[in-house]
């Protein structure tokens, strides 16, 4: 859906590369960018790696074989075999994740490439009240409200589908993610809002 100089509201949580905004600015979400989120993902998933004493290029191996469609039984041994190499269990965690957000990017260019991307949006909702959900799902200790002015797609979906449990099968990420970006039923929980374009920062909002 596109949008132009309609007011959203955004939670930051601020970090490194967000924490000079102020109002009147306009900062521009696309493909020329990765986000925080997925940037910071990336960063993890190699040091993980190396934390593990696992070569970068088993990595490497897994990503391209996802990104480039091969079969999803061998991708799960590899993905399988890396997890066992891996000692705590909250790195497991964040390497599906990573992998997850692989699938999910692979299937919206095939697919759906009009659509926002994960690894390039910001997040937003179309109502104040919408924030007090994911300040819950989303605890910060460094955050504060953003009312924003949009020029560009977006994206509504639900963010349940983003679960390492489901997805922990690369079978079941792929059916979730073609769910994530055509969703066929009624979303009531944890709505998502995904932004690409031109944002402008109207107003901090205290609270």
């Amino acid at each position: 859906m596109e949008v132009t100089n309609q007011p959203y509201y955004h939670l930051q949580r601020i970090n490194e590369s967000n924490i000079n905004w102020k109002i009147g600015d306009k900062i521009i979400f696309s493909s020329k960018r990765k986000n925080f989120y997925y940037s910071s993902l990336m960063t993890s998933f190699y040091d993980i790696l190396k934390e593990n004493d696992i070569p970068e290029i088993e990595g490497k191996k897994l990503e391209n074989n996802i990104l480039n469609g091969v079969l999803i039984e061998y991708s799960q041994r590899l993905l399988e075999k890396l997890l066992g190499l891996i000692r705590k269990e909250q790195d497991k965690n964040k390497v599906i994740q990573y992998f997850q957000e692989l699938i999910y990017e692979c299937v919206r260019k095939e697919k759906y490439n009009h659509l926002p991307s994960r690894n390039n949006c910001i997040w937003i909702v179309p109502k104040l009240e919408d924030l007090n959900e994911w300040k819950d799902i989303l605890p910060s200790l460094r955050s504060r409200i953003l009312k924003l002015n949009l020029k560009g797609e977006i994206h509504e979906t639900t963010g349940l589908l983003i679960c390492t449990d489901k997805n922990r099968q690369i079978k079941n990420a792929f059916e979730n993610a073609n769910k994530y970006w055509r969703p066929d039923f009624d979303i009531t929980k944890e709505t998502e809002y995904l932004f690409e374009g031109v944002v402008e920062i109207d107003e901090e909002i205290l609270g």
